[in-house]
């Protein structure tokens, strides 16, 4: 009976340092889509899970998921209908509806502005166009990385996409003499 309370405190006191030793802690999430966003339905929050939902149209949504500790990971799932088989879509036509809803979700978040550009050449670059549905690829911009998926659901498409944003420790050191050994 004692070795299992010992056990307990052990591993609960071990997650607690855990947790402090995070660079992102798991109750500073928010959510990433502002809630006077025009392009977005029925926003949800969930704080618990940090879990984000919206609809994009009536037949369209997307989930948003958050984590991270040393790295914040954003997983977003895009279900978008698919069109009837006569239907031709143009090139790179989901990868191209993914970029411009995630412009949609950071249109106040100037970070997205640094590396847009950057990771829809990158998304375009490894597309392939001639695959069909349930292409898997990744690549970074910057200091993130970002995972690509699809996969066909229940007559829609669903497009994962995972960014995964490398932090960096607020504990920078510069070269040179310490701040702390001048007199003054």
């Amino acid at each position: 009976m004692i070795w299992g309370i010992l056990l307990f405190l052990l591993i609960g006191f071990s997650g607690l340092t855990a947790q402090n030793d995070c660079k992102l802690r798991k109750e500073t999430l928010k959510p990433l889509i502002q809630n006077n966003s025009p392009f977005f339905n029925r926003l949800t929050w969930d704080d618990k899970t940090k879990t984000e939902t919206a609809l994009l149209d009536e037949s369209s949504e997307l989930h948003i998921t958050q984590s991270g500790c040393d790295r914040h990971h954003m997983a977003f799932v895009f279900k978008f209908p698919m069109p009837d088989s006569s239907t031709r879509l143009a090139d790179a036509y989901w990868p191209s509806l993914a970029f411009i809803w995630l412009d949609r979700v950071f249109q106040e978040n100037l970070s997205w502005q640094l590396y847009r550009q950057d990771f829809r050449k990158q998304l375009l670059r490894f597309y392939d166009t001639q695959a069909g549905p349930g292409q898997t690829f990744n690549f970074p911009v910057l200091e993130r990385n970002f995972f690509y998926y699809e996969t066909q659901n229940k007559g829609r498409m669903e497009v994962h996409l995972e960014i995964v944003k490398y932090l960096y420790n607020d504990r920078v050191r510069r070269p040179g003499v310490e701040e702390e050994s001048y007199e003054e």
